[in-house]
């Protein structure tokens, strides 16, 4: 008898329940289909709850307690996916403070301080709603998080080596504890440590930890030298083999840092999923193209390519590191009128002062006597090295992955946000098509890690991470910059909201 007063109690609530928290109405849903093409249904109303799309339907859905948004004349797309960049630090910040003095280093924390509260708000504003940091642990994540509103962020744990690429300079004795991820191989100065300390860092223990992490890839690097040096020291054969046998138990994606021919076919040997950055250093072989004797790739590039394309590799080809490498170098580049919608007064300000020049100081060093118009033309060449790449690779049908490294070194011209929706735009002008451009930015990147029941199309039981645009995205790019609202988790906001004050 009690059990049925209780029901007959709670039955008006039940039946007065939310149904929607959000609905869309009368909108235009662009999603992808496949790498290449992308579905439009008209006059659609999409419903929300809690943090699902909950329905898609072509008849009107009502709910006097949703927030209801117009969405007539305008376009919901999935959210967007960077899936390479490196949080938590103002690019071009100094690394070493000891010369400042104290006003100084007060007013770089300060900046710093401005960035962390920011980064995530910048991502959002140009709609990037995913992020994925190939170098980080769930304490980075944390703070990413802490600090506001920001996109859901995923990680790769990096494995670097001994005195490798990203490791340089540590000594052994601290590798530990600045990288923790480390993977210990033979011939390293193994009597520095305990034998447990030893053990955890096997390729076998070190996957298991980045896991229980929350890691969702597994990020190694293959570079032996940069241009055509090879004076860095390279991960052994064995030790690879032995990372992605233990990362395929875990369900781990394994990417690789690779940007020359050489270190691609080596990724390619031992089977990477992820090819973590366009290929523009063609070394001997860019001395053929550069005298303009053929406009085909060279053969062993070719060859490259044509095995990615065939591996089923996931291709980042990261336009922005070579573009913000070279615009750093740029007199003036900080003033252009983009900056302000990521960067504040002061943080501008900053970057104009000779201590905020210091990279471009650096980068325009060592290079004989050529002229500052010299060494931006050098750059400039091997950016369109990386976009005769990307092209051929999506030409001949290759999976691409929107994907900045954001920032690739310690260069102003890299900010959150504003260089993914540059890279889109570097994307359609080395000859994508903006419908595989959605697809880079959605579908393929959720593909390639596993994260496809979540994100890259806009499907009932999916994330509610999706952008509503003022203008069609298969028929401009610069409508990922004519952005109405970011929903995120369910929640909406506004573009107007995400911006930055002064």
């Amino acid at each position: 008898m009690k059990t049925l007063m209780l029901t007959s109690l709670l039955l008006p609530f039940a039946l007065n329940a939310k149904e929607f928290d959000v609905i869309i109405k009368n909108v235009t849903v662009i999603s992808p289909l496949n790498p290449y093409q992308a579905s439009v249904a008209d006059k659609r109303w999409v419903g929300i709850q809690d943090d699902k799309i909950k329905t898609i339907s072509t008849k009107a859905l009502n709910d006097v307690d949703a927030n209801v948004i117009d969405g007539t004349g305008k376009f919901v797309i999935p959210g967007l996916m960077d899936a390479h960049v490196h949080l938590n630090r103002m690019p071009g910040l100094p690394f070493e403070l000891s010369k400042f003095n104290e006003k100084e280093i007060a007013e770089l924390e300060s900046l710093q301080q401005q960035y962390l509260q920011r980064q995530g708000k910048n991502y959002l504003y140009y709609g990037v709603t995913q992020v994925l940091e190939p170098g980080a642990s769930k304490e980075s994540m944390s703070l990413f998080q802490s600090n506001g509103v920001a996109p859901t962020s995923y990680f790769c744990g990096a494995v670097p080596i001994y005195q490798g690429y990203n490791a340089q300079g540590i000594n052994y004795e601290h590798l530990h504890e600045k990288r923790p991820y480390f993977v210990h191989q033979h011939g390293d100065p193994s009597h520095q440590y305990e034998n447990h300390i030893l053990e955890s860092h096997s390729p076998k223990q070190l996957i298991k930890h980045m896991a229980d992490d929350g890691a969702i890839c597994t990020k190694v690097y293959l570079e032996d030298g940069f241009g055509e040096r090879s004076d860095i020291p390279l991960i052994a054969s064995n030790t690879l083999e032995e990372l992605k046998s233990a990362s395929e138990q875990h369900g781990l994606k394994m990417m690789a840092h690779a940007n020359a021919t050489d270190m691609q076919r080596l990724g390619l040997n031992h089977q990477v999923d992820v090819m973590a950055h366009g290929n523009w250093n063609w070394l001997d072989e860019s001395k053929e193209s550069r005298k303009g004797v053929s406009d085909e790739l060279p053969a062993k590039v070719k060859a490259v390519a044509d095995d990615i394309i065939r591996s089923g590799v996931v291709y980042q080809p990261t336009l922005n590191v070579m573009r913000a490498l070279t615009d750093v170098m740029r007199e003036g580049h900080i003033i252009q009128p983009e900056y302000k919608t990521v960067l504040s007064e002061a943080q501008i300000a900053w970057y104009q002062t000779e201590a905020g020049q210091w990279f471009a100081r650096e980068m325009k060093s060592g290079w004989g006597n050529m002229s500052d118009a010299q060494k931006i033309a050098r750059f400039e060449f091997n950016q369109q090295l990386g976009k005769r790449v990307l092209n051929y690779i999506y030409q001949n049908g290759g999976l691409i992955s929107l994907a900045t490294d954001t920032p690739p070194a310690p260069t102003y011209a890299s900010q959150p946000g504003l260089a993914t929706y540059w890279e889109l735009k570097d994307m359609h002008a080395a000859g994508m098509s903006l419908a595989s451009i959605l697809a880079a930015a959605t579908l393929n990147n959720a593909k390639a890690f596993s994260l496809d029941k979540q994100y890259g199309t806009v499907e009932t039981g999916k994330v509610a991470n999706l952008l509503l645009l003022n203008a069609n995205p298969l028929h401009s790019v610069e409508a990922y910059n004519l952005i109405d609202t970011i929903i995120l988790n369910g929640e909406p906001l506004s573009r107007t909201y995400l911006e930055i004050t002064k």
